[in-house]
């Protein structure tokens, strides 16, 4: 559907989203870092 995806590299998520090609991953309890993913 082309939408972006910002995820958390918990549980299976990093089998199903490729950083930087398929979506944006950002480690997990890490509000800064999934702040900053989402902004850039």
């Amino acid at each position: 559907m082309r939408l972006p995806v910002v995820a958390t590299t918990a549980g299976g998520i990093p089998e199903a989203v490729v950083d930087g090609e398929t979506g944006l991953l950002a480690a997990p309890r890490d509000p800064e870092g999934l702040a900053e993913r989402v902004c850039n």
